[in-house]
């Protein structure tokens, strides 16, 4: 989903579903060409194959997503952070919405909101700016996932690239905003 239009995320996974290739067991079985060819509408294909056929081999050496999910958060985090293609914001996402583990996402609307709020400078590294939500939120898989889902709502809706300021609920503190 990494860059992708939702509706074009929808494509591939109607591809895949197609071809029963929607667990990482099929995948694993697949050519690099053919996944390439079932996943082409997300974007990247030619990267995004590798490495989703990278995790399905890493899933099936550890036994499963349950057991792999099973681990301990460091060691999983490190796990996906060590196959090619896998950086931060997808092991975190896959930790938070594959393996249900409270680890908080930070992905391009995160951190155009906290910068356009005044929170944090737009260059401020991940680990940085993860750690202004972990500090302050208690570690729970679901609050996580609805800020998370809250965040993504609001960039879209609202902060976009192009803001929509005359609408959005967060102009009174928002630094942005009052700057126009």
């Amino acid at each position: 989903t990494q860059n992708t239009a939702w509706t074009n995320v929808e494509l591939a996974l109607e591809n895949l579903r197609k071809h029963d290739c929607l667990n990482y067991q099929e995948i694993i079985k697949l050519s690099v060409d053919e996944l390439r060819s079932h996943i082409r509408p997300a974007g990247f294909y030619r990267r995004k194959a590798r490495s989703i056929q990278a995790i399905s081999q890493c899933l099936q050496d550890s036994q499963g997503i349950e057991a792999l999910s099973g681990q301990d958060h460091q060691y999983s985090r490190a796990l996906l952070l060590g196959i090619c293609g896998i950086g931060e914001e997808t092991a975190d996402a896959i930790l938070l919405y594959a393996f249900e583990k409270p680890a908080f996402v930070i992905d391009k609307y995160t951190r155009r909101i906290m910068s356009r709020l005044g929170l944090v400078d737009i260059g401020c590294s991940y680990p940085v700016l993860q750690q202004v939500f972990v500090s302050r939120l208690e570690s729970r898989l679901e609050l996580f996932q609805e800020y998370h889902a809250l965040l993504v709502a609001q960039a879209k809706t609202h902060c976009r690239e192009i803001p929509e300021c005359e609408t959005c609920p967060l102009q009174n503190c928002c630094h942005y905003f009052h700057k126009l």
